[in-house]
């Protein structure tokens, strides 16, 4: 089935923003190191001699691995050329981009090791990272572009920053911004970098999802996600948000919406892309209330009633961080009714044995 393409209107109407403005960033990175004036010390990305690969490591974090893809997807959009993408350095080209995460990547300690690249002014930071241009960075290659994260997220946001760079808006599929056509890519020489964010936690909160991108899921791009928004769903909302330098999401949760963690894999999915997950104020510890929804199915029937069914709501919510504690979170607190309205066993006596508990829950988990 042909997509019908109005997903701009659709996301910026579904969409709360819930921290600041997602891509509020401190940063020196330039405003573009793209140059369509070479020397020969800049670094040839796509010319009619020279088309550089993408080296990564292969034990590299989910996320680095899978943005490097989305990168080389970039550059032929941009010049209709696909790099390739390898772990094997002796398949690299002479000119190569080099990705990887300080933490994990052997290649970008490697580079390290040998006084190649300096990362102090990234290493250790959060989602900060360096982009620098390297000559013989390894046998075999004479000349690299270095994207180094500090962390998974960091080298992602290196990533996106170049793929922005080359052309590539954050919106080229919600918004159908199609990038402009480059015969040639060149990176200016130097070393660049991009500081963290002076806000921690950005991202947005799928809001009233009702009447904007899930019928629009369910009608063109997963009819078989059903009445929710499952993994295929989900992914192309996680890209767009590291794109926007975002780190967060609260996901969909009213009524007649299948809950996110109905589909197994949309928290599976969310720790590829490196989201950090969280829920909303009606959804203490990651669990779906709404009537309909999660507490319903699991115990019908039963009350929402801390003083006489402490037991059961205990378990609820210990199961959920027994299944999603092993992810990155953000857990919301404390308890309510079951949507937006005032829960009758709430007291300060009751809270206190909440909050006790549910730190309980999240401390063993």
């Amino acid at each position: 089935m042909e997509i019908k393409k109005n997903r701009l209107l659709i996301i910026l109407m579904l969409t709360s923003i819930f921290v600041s403005q997602v891509s509020a960033q401190t940063t020196a990175f330039p405003a573009s190191i793209i140059t369509v004036n070479p020397t020969d010390l800049d670094f040839h990305l796509v010319t009619n001699q020279n088309h550089a690969g993408i080296l990564i490591d292969d034990q590299d974090y989910p996320a680095v691995k899978l943005c490097a893809g989305l990168f080389r997807d970039d550059v032929e959009r941009v010049t209709g050329y696909k790099p390739l993408l390898i772990t094997n350095q002796a398949e690299a080209d002479p000119y190569c981009v080099i990705i990887g995460s300080i933490e994990k990547s052997w290649i970008i300690k490697e580079l390290i090791s040998t006084g190649k690249i300096d990362v102090s002014g990234v290493k250790g930071e959060w989602e900060s990272c360096l982009t620098q241009t390297v000559d013989n960075p390894l046998p075999g290659i004479g000349k690299a572009l270095v994207i180094a994260g500090s962390d998974r997220r960091g080298t992602a946001y290196g990533i996106f920053e170049l793929s922005k760079q080359i052309g590539v808006s954050p919106w080229y599929y919600f918004a159908d911004v199609t990038p402009g056509k480059r015969a040639e890519l060149y990176v200016k020489a130097g070393k660049y970098i991009l500081k963290s964010p002076s806000v921690k936690y950005r991202g947005i909160f799928i809001n009233d999802e009702m009447w904007g991108i899930r019928p629009w899921a369910l009608n063109t791009l997963a009819p078989e996600e059903g009445q929710g928004l499952g993994p295929s769903t989900y992914s192309k909302v996680f890209e767009l948000l590291l794109r926007l330098k975002a780190n967060t999401l609260w996901p969909a949760m009213h009524q007649q919406t299948r809950p996110f963690n109905y589909y197994e894999q949309n928290k599976v999915v969310a720790d590829k892309y490196g989201i950090i997950m969280g829920s909303s104020h009606i959804e203490p510890m990651l669990r779906n209330n709404i009537a309909g929804a999660e507490w319903d199915s699991e115990y019908p029937g039963e009350p929402w009633d801390y003083i006489n069914n402490r037991e059961h709501i205990y378990k609820y919510w210990e199961d959920r961080i027994k299944a999603n504690g092993r992810y990155e979170n953000i857990y919301t607190i404390g308890k309510r009714g079951k949507d937006d309205e005032a829960g009758s066993d709430i007291s300060v006596p009751v809270l206190e044995q909440i909050f006790a508990d549910q730190r309980t829950i999240l401390g063993k988990w």
